[in-house]
C-alpha cells in the first residue's frame, strides 16, 4: 500500500493533543512531502518497508526553538500509527488516517 496522499494526524503529548496534515509522496520506499503545523509547512522525508513500517522525519522550527520530529510506526490499511521522538522534547503518540481525495 502506498503513503502517497492527504493524512490528518493527531499527536497525543505529554501536556495536550494536536492536529496536523501530512501530504506525502511514495516512490519506490521511499516517502517526501509536507508536514503543516501552527507554526508552518515543513519537509518531511522517509521510507516504507514492505511490512508497513514507517520511518518519517522533519523538524518544526517557532522563534528561536526547534525541535526534531522523528516518526516510528506502522502501516495498516488507511492507518499508521506509532511513536514520536521530540528530541530533547521527550515522545509522543501518533496517529493518522487517510483523507479522501477529491471525487
Amino acid at each position: 500500500m502506498s503513503l502517497s496522499g492527504d493524512w490528518k494526524l493527531e499527536l497525543d503529548f505529554l501536556l495536550g493533543a494536536a492536529s496536523h496534515t501530512l501530504h506525502l509522496e511514495q516512490s519506490g520506499a521511499d516517502v517526501v512531502g509536507r508536514f503543516r503545523t501552527q507554526y508552518g509547512d515543513q519537509e518531511i522525508r522517509g521510507t516504507v518497508s514492505d511490512d508497513g513500517s514507517v520511518l518519517l522525519r522533519s523538524s518544526v522550527h517557532y522563534q528561536a526553538c526547534g525541535a526534531p520530529y522523528i516518526f516510528r510506526g506502522q502501516l495498516a490499511k488507511e492507518q499508521m500509527a506509532g511513536e514520536l521522538s521530540l528530541g530533547e522534547f521527550w515522545t509522543a503518540r501518533w496517529q493518522a488516517r487517510r483523507q479522501p481525495g477529491p471525487a
